[in-house]
């Protein structure tokens, strides 16, 4: 489903628009994380995929997730999928799952229960800013992804 990626130019430009200076060694770190993380998705992927699945939220079949130098100011972000490097690996499955969500509620496919799931928080919460509202919906089902994958409590302290 996630196939993570480093490309040079793009960690280059967020470089640039952070007021940072990238160098060679950018590429080495992204390139050897992006390998890493990998491998460590595809480990939880097997648990969290049905997971989502269980909340009836379909997933694209393939998502390009960009792995790009840990920036000052820097954050994940869902479209395009943009992990930084991370130093711990749990955080990281913790992160993308995050963005992953996102990456669902704005999946065409999700519409219907995204039009719902808002229509009820523009509803509850509409004194909250629409970046409350959304992260409340994205916080929640985050939750429900994890505590569905019961196994990926042990997976994460691997």
């Amino acid at each position: 489903m996630i196939r993570f990626h480093y490309s040079n130019i793009y960690d280059m430009n967020l470089a640039r628009w952070l007021g940072c200076v990238w160098n060679i060694i950018n590429e080495t770190q992204g390139k050897a994380y992006s390998s890493q993380i990998q491998l460590v998705w595809n480990e939880r992927e097997k648990i969290i995929k049905p997971s989502f699945q269980r909340l009836k939220l379909i997933l694209p079949s393939v998502v390009t997730g960009y792995i790009v130098s840990a920036w000052d100011g820097m954050t994940a972000f869902s479209d395009p999928l943009t992990i930084p490097i991370y130093e711990n690996n749990k955080m990281a499955i913790v992160k993308i799952i995050h963005e992953l969500v996102h990456t669902c509620l704005s999946y065409e496919k999700n519409k219907e229960i995204k039009d719902s799931i808002y229509s009820h928080l523009n509803e509850k919460y509409a004194s909250e800013s629409r970046a409350v509202r959304i992260h409340i919906a994205v916080n929640s089902l985050q939750e429900a992804v994890m505590q569905n994958s019961q196994d990926l409590l042990q997976l994460l302290e691997k």
